[in-house]
């Protein structure tokens, strides 16, 4: 399953708890779900509804950040270096 259709099925929290710097795509959009109770109830594609953003923008942007933080992992462990850095 591709990391695009998991990501608009899980809910806010699941996505902040697995990749925590994807928080940073709702804070620059301006989206109060970073805090939110509803964060562990709405989904991804509640979310694009609800604020009216095209769903397939949305996941693009968390997408970029995760990939991003599995490159710069990947380099660690290529380097050696198990600490990581956030």
């Amino acid at each position: 399953m591709k990391i695009a259709t998991q990501l608009q099925k899980q809910t806010v929290a699941a996505i902040l708890r697995r990749w925590p710097k994807a928080m940073r795509v709702f804070i620059e959009r301006g989206l109060g779900c970073v805090g939110c109770v509803m964060a562990v109830f709405d989904t991804l594609e509640d979310v694009a509804r609800v604020y009216h953003i095209p769903l397939e923008d949305l996941v693009a942007e968390i997408e970029a950040v995760i990939d991003a933080e599995q490159y710069a992992e990947r380099k660690r462990r290529e380097r050696g270096d198990e600490s990581k850095v956030t």
